[in-house]
């Protein structure tokens, strides 16, 4: 039986949450809101 994943998801500490968060939105990546916060980003 295998398994197939769609999506994987990574989990990265960070310092600095709004210059990595900025730094990814300049590579185009969505940030969700439901799932972001001052001190996480997702």
């Amino acid at each position: 039986m295998g398994f197939k994943s769609k999506q994987i998801f990574v989990n990265l500490s960070e310092i600095e949450v709004a210059k990595s968060t900025n730094f990814f939105k300049e590579l185009r990546f969505d940030i969700n809101p439901q799932f972001s916060d001052d001190s996480s980003t997702c």
